[in-house]
């Protein structure tokens, strides 16, 4: 898969959880393991 996805690709994404710290603030992140292209769900989650 491309570094870049492009515009309103969907994609699978399987990996773990962690916390980083970024410009003095803790967040969590996802540390991706695999990334999958998929076909737009028939009812996405979005407004």
């Amino acid at each position: 898969m491309d570094a870049k996805p492009k515009v309103n690709q969907w994609l699978k994404i399987e990996g773990h959880m962690k916390v980083e710290t970024r410009q003095g603030q803790r967040v969590a992140v996802v540390v991706p393991e695999t990334i999958t292209p998929i076909p737009r769900p028939e009812r996405p989650l979005e407004p």
